[in-house]
């Protein structure tokens, strides 16, 4: 797949997967629950989260002052602005929150995973409303049991101000449940009435899913929101019947933990997510080999995770034609068992592109990609750069830089670049002094060199011809001789040179050429230098001179 149509492929992605991170936004806060029925017993433990007086939410009341949401809905540099409406409390309907806590801070970065908060409020909860029990072993509901959704019908916009907020209830049914190192502790529900206005919408998020348990109604999940991986690899729209929930009577230590608030749970699950799984990290000498190895053993917290989970999304984006939209779920279960030969024939992977949700900063994991020969990062700090010394088809590397290099994703090591099968690079956007450090000796099979800076000038004393003597094709935006000198030994092999400028550079930016040093030079192409096109020529051997005089400037 061609890189433009990758980057193409994994925006509609990301754009997917971030359907109901919109939730947050208060131009949403009409959206809610579509096609559901009046709720008569279960409200009076649902609540909505408001933002600014924009109902944005819901939750659920899980002891007096502890309320349940979606992680995605809340932001820390909005603490302040948050309250808790109580839709059905005869007056007195809002509470401020005091503080809030989500399973991660990053948690958008790995959704639907993680997706779970507890809000603190400022006081009890009104008069009339109780605190709902969670079911704490969610494994022992089978797939097809009946579960209720509860939130605030559509045809309201449940502001924290208005008198009428009508919440109504959707009959759903549990159609699977999800327990893998890249999907946590997730289920999947559908609407027992699919019609096109049957279902979840944005402002649902952090709602409770409640089952009929042992003569009881429990909270078995809360809604994190639709994603493609559960719903065929695309997304899905406001009211359609498939929702993603949260399991949570399995994060019941994390919660009581953290919040120092205790639930009511009936029937504890035996295998709670514990704290300590969802904070430690491991050691960055993780001596794995086998792809098997990256799905199964990394915790959350370490940073091959979301490089592993990137290449699970890559499996179904470039593959999507041969795989069943039915089995892409259990590909991010399984770590795609049956799919090892062709993760491990994967030959053009695009790793961390420009603010994509989950942030690549570990490369350890390509080492199970023996066959990968076409992959682009982004110039940031990274684990794991020795992995690209030992990827023998690796021949294209295309390395993003920025402008202004976040000091959050650190630096990339330039002189740790040692890929003795690249054939071609790709540099665009760099900064020239990034390149300074850049040992050509370490890519002895280098045939193409395409460097792009459209903001610098990009000088040459990087350019050293002693470990480039393979090199066939060179391209340079921007080059500007005024900062060194052309390499004094010879590029024999060189047989294109392209040089171009969007800034409009001055012919004396390249007045340091040394054409008697590339001998064996057939192409040229200089485009938005401001050249006087017959002088210019004239230094040349005619055939390049020819090249010139017929250009386009």
């Amino acid at each position: 797949m061609k890189l433009r149509q990758v980057l193409s492929t994994l925006a509609m992605l990301i754009t997917a997967l971030t359907l109901f991170a919109a939730c947050g936004k208060p131009a949403l806060s009409k959206l809610s629950i579509g096609g559901g029925e009046p709720n008569l017993s279960l409200s009076p433990s649902v609540v909505r989260i408001a933002l600014k007086n924009q109902s944005i939410c819901s939750g659920i009341l899980v002891a007096k002052d502890l309320v349940l949401t979606a992680a995605h809905c809340l932001k820390a540099e909005d603490t302040g602005a948050y309250t808790v409406v109580f839709p059905e409390a005869a007056n007195d309907k809002l509470r401020a929150i005091t503080e809030f806590q989500k399973v991660r801070e990053d948690s958008l970065a790995f959704f639907p995973n993680f997706d779970l908060a507890w809000i603190k409020l400022v006081g009890e909860a009104p008069e009339g409303y109780k605190p709902a029990a969670i079911l704490g072993d969610s494994s022992a509901i089978a797939p097809q049991n009946a579960l209720t959704l509860v939130g605030a019908a559509n045809d309201t916009p449940c502001h924290p101000t208005d008198a009428v907020c009508r919440m109504v209830k959707l009959g759903v049914r549990l159609t699977s449940t999800w327990s893998s190192p890249h999907l946590i502790n997730l289920a999947v529900v559908d609407s027992v009435r699919p019609t096109d206005n049957s279902g979840t919408c944005p402002g649902d998020s952090g709602g409770p899913a409640f089952i009929h348990y042992q003569g009881q109604d429990l909270v078995y999940g809360v809604v994190a929101g639709k994603d493609p991986i559960f719903t065929g690899g695309v997304a899905t729209a406001c009211g359609s019947p498939t929702s993603v929930l949260t399991r949570v009577g399995e994060y019941q230590d994390w919660i009581e933990e953290t919040s120092d608030r205790t639930l009511t749970i009936i029937d504890p699950s035996a295998n709670k997510l514990s704290v300590d799984f969802l904070s430690s990290t491991l050691s960055d000498e993780i001596p794995y080999t086998q792809w098997q190895d990256w799905f199964t053993k990394p915790k959350p917290n370490d940073s091959a995770w979301a490089t592993v989970h990137k290449l699970l999304e890559q499996i179904v984006l470039e593959f999507k034609e041969n795989i069943d939209p039915q089995e892409i779920p259990a590909i991010f279960q399984s770590g795609g068992t049956e799919w090892i030969d062709k993760i491990t024939t994967l030959r053009s992977l695009t790793l961390g592109f420009p603010d994509q949700s989950v942030a690549i900063e570990d490369l350890r994991p390509l080492i199970a990609l023996k066959n990968l020969s076409d992959l682009t990062f982004l110039a940031r700090a990274y684990k794991g750069m020795n992995v690209l010394e030992v990827l023998p088809a690796l021949h294209t590397l295309s390395i993003v830089g920025r402008v202004v290099p976040r000091q959050d994703q650190g630096l990339f090591t330039w002189n740790r670049l040692n890929v003795p099968s690249l054939e071609t690079l790709r540099l665009s956007q760099i900064m020239p002094s990034q390149l300074i450090t850049l040992d050509w000796a370490k890519l002895p099979k280098l045939k193409t060199l395409v460097v792009s800076a459209p903001l610098h000038k990009v000088g040459i004393s990087w350019l050293k011809s002693e470990g480039l003597k393979k090199l066939e094709t060179l391209q340079i935006q921007e080059l500007s001789c005024d900062i060194a000198s052309w390499p004094t030994v010879a590029l024999p092999n060189l047989k294109s040179l392209s040089l171009r400028s969007t800034a409009s550079l001055a012919e004396s930016e390249i007045a340091c050429l040394r054409w008697e040093l590339m001998p064996n030079l057939s192409e040229i192409s200089v485009q938005g230098y401001r050249l006087d096109t017959a002088s210019f020529a004239a230094k040349l051997p005619k055939n390049l001179a020819n090249q010139i005089k017929t250009q386009t400037p």
